[in-house]
């Protein structure tokens, strides 16, 4: 059954891709902008962060707590203080 996801994700992929590109020649119009692939890189960023936190020596409810202060820091507070959506102004 591996070989079926694969298989759909790789489709999925390849329509997708498809699509922005006929999008952007014809209506010469591009569905995303550049501040959303920063935020994209500061979700990576900390995704990974937090994956190599899990491996330090505290315990479970400390770690929650590191998770928490580390996702605000990383991916909250950028995306507010550089208004990197407009719409987190609004709230």
């Amino acid at each position: 059954m591996i070989g079926a996801a694969i298989s759909t994700s790789i489709a999925l992929i390849v329509y997708n891709i498809g699509r922005v590109l006929f999008v952007w020649h014809v209506y010469k119009m591009h569905p995303f902008t550049r501040q959303q692939f920063i935020i994209l890189m500061l979700t990576f960023t900390t995704l990974i962060t937090s994956y190599f936190i899990s491996y330090l020596p505290f315990n479970n409810w400390q770690l929650i707590i590191l998770k928490g202060f580390i996702f605000f820091v990383l991916f909250i507070a950028p995306i507010y203080f550089f208004n990197l959506e407009n719409e987190s102004l609004q709230f």
